[in-house]
């Protein structure tokens, strides 16, 4: 019986969402085309959408690098989007696969998460930061960690 409870839980669909990176070579017509291949995967592999971010040219924090006709090229702006959609567990090596095999896309990252959270990227702007004092002496190992664990439990995305 706690077999059977643990393989429904194993195909239960869960909500994912992948942020990518689009080369900045490409055209902004054709942008709405490669964003509705991503698309195309995920509902190729069972998955619906819902939620999408359209892509938009972005400066990079660093450069990023991606072997293109045996060159090495640098970029340091491409078009970031996201797409929030519904799958199986199962299916997710094989969106991957298909995501990785796709020349357009410079970088790309699949996390799971809830159907009313928002954007993943948005969890850097809930981040507050606090004033240095100068009265504020330096905190022990344990005290660290216990700080960022508690940082880590406020959020609900969890790389997969």
């Amino acid at each position: 019986m706690d077999n059977e409870i643990q393989d429904l839980d194993i195909k239960e669909p869960k909500i994912y969402e992948v942020g990518y990176l689009l080369l900045p070579t490409i055209t902004p017509e054709a942008i709405a085309d490669e964003a509705n291949k991503i698309l195309s995967v995920i509902e190729t592999n069972g998955g619906s959408q819902v939620s999408v971010g359209s892509p938009e040219m972005k400066e990079l924090a660093y450069s990023v690098s991606r072997e293109i006709d045996r060159k090495r090229k640098h970029f340091d702006r491409a078009y970031f989007g996201w797409l929030r959609y519904q799958a199986g567990p199962e299916k997710a090596s094989s969106i991957k696969t298909a995501l990785d095999e796709n020349p357009s896309i410079l970088r790309f990252l699949i996390v799971t998460t809830t159907r009313g959270a928002g954007p993943a990227r948005d969890l850097r702007r809930k981040v507050t930061r606090r004033p240095i004092t100068e009265e504020k002496k330096a905190s022990s190992p344990a005290d660290l960690d216990k700080e960022i664990d508690a940082l880590i439990a406020e959020t609900e995305v969890k790389i997969i």
